[in-house]
């Protein structure tokens, strides 16, 4: 005995949403882009917008307007007073002296912390 299909098998239409591709506006810049104007910013935070837009153009022939690295700091949560911070944090003479101190001890004597498991008020992990 043979079993024939259904002749509408599979046409029904879905109630589902179709996927949304490409939904919002596109990005000026691609993800390794903006990691970099995001390494760059912390390597050396003492810079101003306009410098940071001179670096892609620079060494990635690709120029950039400082609206978009100013978005694409914001869309990482860098905003001026955290790059301010930033870079009253750093400061070459004391990393120095710490490296000098810390090179006493032996590698396995040393514990890593996570940034985001403390904070300045806290000495102990949330």
């Amino acid at each position: 005995m043979r079993i024939l299909p259904l002749p509408y098998h599979g046409t029904t239409a879905s109630v589902a949403k179709a996927a949304a591709i490409g939904r919002g506006r596109p990005r000026l810049l691609h993800t390794r882009d903006s990691a970099y104007l995001l390494k760059l910013a912390q390597h050396n935070p003492c810079y101003f917008l306009d410098e940071y837009q001179h670096f892609p153009e620079k060494y990635r022939h690709m120029p950039v307007h400082i609206s978009t690295v100013h978005c694409t700091f914001e869309r990482a949560g860098l905003s001026v007073k955290r790059l301010q911070r930033m870079a009253s944090e750093k400061d070459p003479i004391a990393e120095g002296y710490f490296i000098n101190h810390i090179s006493q001890y032996p590698a396995d004597y040393l514990v890593a912390l996570a940034k985001m498991s403390k904070d300045d008020r806290t000495y102990a992990r949330l």
